[in-house]
């Protein structure tokens, strides 16, 4: 789904489908649609919150995303156990929202707190943590500092090496992510590897759906 929270809602059911066709406003209708079905303070509100935020993001409404990411936040410390996966990845909707804004302080912030959030809920990290990694790296990209983002790109690159594999999708996007980051460093012949294993994986992709 959107944002990785699944609450089946016949509302959510029909808008996931919508947002990955890039249906944003029939998609938004239906999340609009199982608002109205669950309580104000419940998980399931503050998810579709998130959800529904996530969708505004997508079609550049980004002022209106912000005040309904900070509702689910105050959501889900209240009614979520703590620490958990929804309140985490809210937090990296919200960090994603902000960056695009150029507001990537704020963003840094949010970002580091899905990470420390996905840090307490697993020993053994996974795939989910990459992702705020990656847009944590991304921040800090944007500002300037290309040696801390560096080094958060490596991590990506070590996480999805071990969760899904250096043939994933993510993977070469990660790797590409890094071979950017190591041009905007000025270590070109250092980036060349990356950009190629970025495109034989692509290709091998492209290939697998058609």
């Amino acid at each position: 789904n959107p944002v990785g929270l699944g609450f089946n809602g016949d509302g959510n059911r029909l808008a996931i489908p919508l947002f990955h066709l890039s249906r944003y406003q029939e998609s938004e209708q239906h999340f609009r649609q199982a608002l109205t079905i669950f309580g104000e303070q419940s998980l399931e509100a503050a998810a579709t919150q998130t959800q529904l935020a996530d969708c505004l993001r997508a079609q550049g409404r980004f002022d209106e995303a912000d005040p309904l990411l900070r509702l689910a936040l105050k959501t889900f410390q209240k009614v979520a156990p703590e620490p958990s996966p929804e309140t985490a990845t809210c937090y990296n909707v919200l960090g994603l929202n902000l960056l695009v804004q150029g507001r990537a302080g704020e963003a840094e912030t949010a970002f580091r707190k899905s990470i420390g959030l996905w840090q307490r809920l697993s020993q053994q990290p996974g795939a989910a943590l990459a992702t705020p990694i990656n847009n944590l790296a991304n921040a800090l990209a944007s500002q300037g500092r290309y040696q801390e983002a560096h080094t958060d790109y490596e991590e990506v690159l070590a996480l999805l090496s071990r969760t899904v594999g250096t043939q994933h999708p993510s993977h070469a996007t990660a790797s590409n992510n890094l071979a950017n980051n190591l041009i905007r460093e000025g270590r070109f012949s250092e980036a060349q590897p990356y950009f190629e294993h970025c495109l034989t994986v692509r290709q091998a992709t492209l290939s697998d759906d058609h």
